[in-house]
């Protein structure tokens, strides 16, 4: 009897995979020439036996075969998956593989599926792309994703915070309009967290966020049959409230995550710390923490996104951030000063400190000794070469205030 309900199970099993397989696929015969690409499905091998124990104990290296891409690398491994850099011997490009590599119950088989099907909805710069999912010949579930070369933001906030609000604003913008498209698919992320956010550069050298990581996202139609009531899912320093107690879930609830992140941009540490039972009690509670000086004139709007009732916080991501980042344009305070009009611009990342700034203090003293200079040169020199003088003070002063002034956009990374 214990065989037979043994092998019901993975028949169940073989049988999800399928669907999951079959249902992309014909969502991807079924698109318009207007709409955006589905994956397309390759399965290597025959689907039958039993998969879990080689599911389980499977980690791909260097060189290995999966479908029609070849393993370069291990990018990093989860509670139940792995992800690799491979290399996509057909279309000649890089890719990122992921797979599950915990045994398979029927709950990781459908957040796999529904992390799939999430992604290949979404044409959005700022959204990690799906190309392909299958399964391979030892029946492990994979997934073919656009590779990012790039950084997550938990490094560069570990390396460099607290960070120029410049940066910080253009970086919230981009996340804004991901947020506003995921929602629109009917997906609520929930494990927005520095370290699903990665910054890379495209060909022409402008910085791009992009959201990664949906194994736990919401998505409407699905979330019945995986998610049971008041189970809570997310990282503690980022949920909120409604997470907390298992309640319903909004828009809003990434976007109170989305302000804890921005929070830990400006001063470099989440906005709640303690113990995991003290984080959790503060999220649910505590009033917001206030933000370091230099951005101080941000809190009421950081306050209106991490309102714990979430009916009372800012709708949009887009709107949260939009509003933000014309609050940091139009800031008074030297930081915001001679801000780029366009996020195409270079932003330096980090807040100028005392060394970033020894170049504009030597200007400035320059400027001061042609200013008092000038005037005792023409009184003790001849009057012939008072003309020159003049000029060559002139052309000191135009080069000086050059650059003492040049907006931040002009100078590199």
């Amino acid at each position: 009897m214990k065989e037979k309900g043994h092998a019901r199970q993975e028949q169940d099993k073989m049988r999800l995979i399928e669907e999951a397989s079959l249902s992309v696929s014909q969502k991807s015969e079924g698109s318009s020439a207007g709409e955006s690409a589905e994956p397309t499905v390759l399965i290597d091998g025959q689907i039958e036996g039993h998969f879990s124990g080689a599911a389980e104990r499977k980690r791909y290296k260097k060189g290995d075969l999966v479908g029609q891409c070849e393993i370069l690398d291990v990018i990093g491994q989860g509670g139940m998956g792995c992800v690799y850099k491979a290399h996509d011997r057909v279309l000649d490009r890089i890719v990122a593989l992921k797979t599950l590599t915990k045994q398979m119950s029927e709950e990781s088989i459908l957040r796999f599926q529904q992390e799939a099907r999430s992604l290949s909805r979404l044409s959005n710069p700022n959204v990690v792309s799906v190309y392909q999912i299958g399964v391979t010949e030892e029946h492990i579930p994979y997934m073919m994703m656009e590779y990012v070369d790039g950084e997550p933001l938990s490094e560069i906030i570990a390396r460099d915070a607290p960070l120029n609000p410049i940066w910080v604003g253009a970086m919230a913008v981009q996340l804004g309009n991901a947020l506003d498209a995921v929602h629109s698919a009917g997906i609520i992320h929930r494990d927005l967290k520095p370290s699903n956010l990665i910054v890379s550069r495209n060909e022409k050298g402008v910085e791009i966020l992009k959201v990664i990581d949906f194994g736990i996202a919401f998505y409407s139609t699905d979330e019945q049959r995986l998610t049971k009531a008041g189970a809570m899912l997310g990282t503690p320093l980022y949920m909120s409230p409604e997470q907390i107690v298992g309640g319903e879930l909004h828009t809003t609830s990434d976007v109170y995550s989305m302000a804890c992140i921005l929070y830990e941009m400006f001063s470099g540490h989440p906005p709640y710390s303690g113990s995991r039972k003290e984080i959790l009690d503060q999220h649910e509670r505590a009033a917001t923490p206030p933000l370091p000086k230099h951005a101080k004139r941000l809190q009421p709007l950081l306050d209106c996104a991490m309102r714990k009732d979430p009916s009372q916080r800012i709708n949009s991501a887009s709107k949260f951030a939009t509003e933000m980042f014309k609050m940091i344009l139009t800031s008074p305070k030297q930081m915001f000063l001679n801000a780029p009009s366009s996020l195409q611009a270079n932003i330096s990342r980090k807040i100028p400190g005392v060394e970033e700034q020894l170049p504009m203090i030597r200007m400035w003293a320059i400027l001061a000794l042609l200013i008092i200079a000038g005037p005792l040169l023409i009184r003790f020199l001849p009057k012939p070469y008072n003309f020159i003088v003049w000029l060559l003070l002139a052309l000191g002063w135009l080069v000086t205030l050059y650059f003492a002034f040049r907006p931040p956009g002009a100078r590199k990374v």
